[in-house]
């Protein structure tokens, strides 16, 4: 509590006196180190006036107090030695012994969720796993790359581009464009 001053130290009260007992100390304490009095000083004097401003007002005091609690809670964590390593090393323990120890989490949500017997595209699957460039299984931590990419397979053979479909594609696209105001600016311009 080096940085945060106790005003409640510098009336010699505790944090329970009450309004009374403030005004008080500090009429007390003013008459004895006000500067005009032999063994006063104006530092001495400026800091109970303070201390008498803030104990004396409610929302200050509260502040005051919100403050001394803080950092009395700095002061006690600052004297524990915390070391977050041995934190991070129980963890990696725990996640390796979680990792050698029993069916990965895609084992048990394949078991507890199985595929139906009768899937369609399941030898499709099959095949395009291991066929093409490097068909040897490659793997992403426990889970082979060709299950993370799962999808199902559709046919799809879009239509030639004849004349008449690409012109009505132009003419639609054009049209689109000059509704939008585009080319309506551009081609009115004498």
């Amino acid at each position: 509590m080096a940085d945060q001053i106790n005003y409640y130290d510098v009336l010699g009260i505790s944090r329970e006196a009450s309004q009374a007992e403030i005004r008080n100390a500090y009429r007390n304490l003013a008459k004895e180190r006000h500067p005009d009095h032999p063994g006063g000083s104006a530092e001495e004097f400026s800091l109970l006036q303070e201390a008498n401003a803030v104990l004396s007002d409610p929302n200050r005091r509260r502040q005051h107090d919100e403050a001394l609690d803080l950092a009395h809670a700095a002061d006690q964590l600052a004297g524990l030695n915390l070391d977050f390593g041995s934190v991070e090393d129980e963890l990696s323990a725990k996640r390796r012994e979680r990792e050698s120890d029993g069916p990965s989490l895609g084992e048990r949500l394949r078991s507890r969720f199985g595929r139906k017997e009768d899937d369609p595209y399941e030898s499709m699957r099959r095949e395009a796993r291991g066929s093409g460039r490097g068909s040897e299984r490659r793997t992403r931590g426990r889970y082979d790359v060709s299950e993370a990419r799962w999808y199902e397979p559709h046919r799809f053979d879009p239509e030639p581009i004849t004349l008449k479909s690409g012109a009505i594609s132009f003419v639609a696209a054009f049209l689109a464009f000059i509704a939008t105001g585009q080319i309506g600016l551009w081609a009115t311009t004498p």
